[in-house]
């Protein structure tokens, strides 16, 4: 299943990442759905920061991939890739982004995004 097949659409949530980790939890969804948010009142920020946005005028999303072969100590190039694919975007858009490392997306200084990658670490048998 490619990503965004099936999308939940939701108009107030805590956090999507929480909405999905609770969809995990009740194994109630599968790879590449996608949850979004007009209004996400609690979203996180990195080492537990807030993040808060403005209702209907943000992209707030979490998406599930499961079964990604990378060992713990590789988890961190998800989120490189992730940054890297926004600015390539951006960059086709004629928009001329930068990455503050290790999650922020910014143009002209403004911080535009942030990339929040929460794994959830299955030990597998063999």
């Amino acid at each position: 299943m490619q990503i965004g097949q099936k999308i939940i659409h939701l108009e107030s949530v805590d956090s999507t990442n929480n909405y999905v980790a609770n969809l995990i939890q009740r194994k109630e969804i599968t790879h590449g759905t996608v949850i979004m948010a007009d209004e996400q009142f609690a979203g996180k920020g990195q080492r537990g920061a807030e993040w808060h946005v403005n209702p209907g005028k943000n992209l707030t999303f979490s998406f599930l991939l499961e079964n990604i072969n990378l060992s713990i100590s590789q988890q961190f190039f998800l989120t490189q890739v992730v940054s890297v694919s926004l600015v390539n975007l951006l960059k086709k858009l004629k928009l001329t982004a930068q990455i503050k490392w290790p999650n922020d997306i910014y143009i002209n200084r403004n911080k535009i995004a942030g990339v929040l990658i929460e794994n959830q670490v299955v030990k597998r048998n063999g």
